[in-house]
Order: structure tokens, then sequence, then C-alpha cells
């Protein structure tokens, strides 16, 4: 099989909402010239993450960091640029900007995907090489990510991915994998009761798994929260 490839050049241009999408983040506020996300770089309540159509350039206000299409998905990835050359030309359905033309009825296509949602398929004990490999990257020893979380292989507009996962109190999960974060419905913080000595809260999954490793008797002696999202906390 021929492998596909792109340049630089054309990387650059290509449409960032575009490329968020397709990574399964979505726009929590549009207007005709942008688009307000909630950051894919880290964890957020608020969003804070712009994308203007005309320039077609992002900047997250939060880390002060900006730029193109390549420079996104090389952040997201924490790759190379051969990585991310190879990540966006897999992907034939992405194009490049027009920045004199705003493709309204593209954003509309993203504002009623996002609607349809996850579909969770099955759930499973966590085995997959890349989800291991890209909690190793977190910091995370495979034992631990095997105990704690599972494997998730989830439905996202007819095509089929999978993530690690973790289950909140609601029975939603939250998903992570190298390239994507989001969680299925119904959203929640997730629970686990271990009749401790008392209670913590961590906000995310991996803040939760980390300290695990930082302080364990601490870890295993208490019951645990993780808000999943800060706007969970009026729900404690």
């Amino acid at each position: 099989m021929k492998t596909k490839k792109i340049c630089c050049e054309h990387a650059r241009n290509l449409d960032i909402v575009h490329v968020l999408a397709k990574l399964g983040h979505y726009p929590s506020k549009t207007t005709v010239k942008e688009a307000w996300f909630l950051s894919p770089l880290r964890s957020e309540t608020q969003a804070s993450f712009h994308v203007s159509y005309h320039k077609n350039r992002w900047y997250d206000f939060g880390l002060g960091k900006g730029g193109n299409c390549l420079d996104l998905v090389i952040a997201l990835k924490q790759c190379s640029i051969a990585e991310a050359l190879q990540f966006l030309a897999n992907d034939q359905q992405l194009s490049v900007t027009d920045p004199n033309k705003t493709s309204l009825s593209f954003h509309k296509q993203i504002s009623k995907k996002k609607k349809e949602g996850i579909k969770v398929l099955f759930v499973q004990e966590l085995s997959n090489l890349q989800l291991l490999h890209y909690a190793k990257k977190r910091g995370i020893p495979r034992e631990l990510i095997i105990e704690m979380t599972s494997e998730v292989h989830f439905e996202l507009y007819g095509k089929r991915y999978y993530a690690i996962g973790l289950q909140n109190r609601r029975g939603g999960y939250e998903l992570r994998n190298a390239f994507y974060k989001a969680s299925s419905s119904p959203k929640s913080y997730s629970y686990f009761q271990q009749d401790g000595n008392g209670l913590i809260i961590t906000e995310g999954l991996f803040d939760y798994l980390s300290l695990a490793l930082l302080d364990p008797e601490l870890f295993f002696t208490h019951d645990h929260i993780i808000l999943n999202s800060l706007s969970f906390i009026q729900e404690i």
C-alpha cells in the first residue's frame, strides 16, 4: 500500500475546526468569525481556546500559545513534525481552508454531530497496546492502569474507536486516548468507595492515578471522587 504524504505548507493550512471535530472537540460558542472551545490541551470549564475562521489560526489563552493546524496536531499528540504530517495525511476528508469563505454548512454539521453523541459498544479489561503505551507516556504503569480503568470501544458518527475509560456514578465513561478526550452520556463525577479514613477529590483521571503513585497508602485508605469536570462539584 502506498503511503499518503502531505507537505508542511499544506498541513499548516488545513481547517483547524475540521481537525478538532475529527478528534472529538466541538465549539462551545461560535460566530461567523470565530469559534471558542474548551481547550483540547488541558482541563478547563470555561472555553478559552480560540479559533479564527478567517486566519485559520488557534490560540489557547490559558497557555498563551497558538499557531496553525500543524502546530496544533504536534501539541495534541506530543509528536514530531513527521508523525503529525502522517496523521494528517491519513485523513482524506480534511480540507484546506479558504480564508475568504466561511463554511457555515460545515459548522452546522458539527453542531448536529455533537448532538448525536457517543455510543458505547462494549467494555473489557484494558489490553490494547496503543492505549497501554499512551498510559506509559503519561507516567502510569501498566499494572495500575489495567487495575483502575477499562478499555471502552465506542461508535461516533458511524466509525468505531477505543479508549481508556473511567466509569462515572451514572454509568457514563470518561474516555482518553492519544488523540481523543471526551465522555459518554450520562455525564457525572466518578466515585469509588473503599470504606476509607476520608474522602479525596481530584479533578481528572490522570490526577487520580498519579496520586496512587505519589502516595499509595493515602490512595488506598481513602474514598475517591474524580470530578471529570469542575462543573460537577455542585453535585457533591
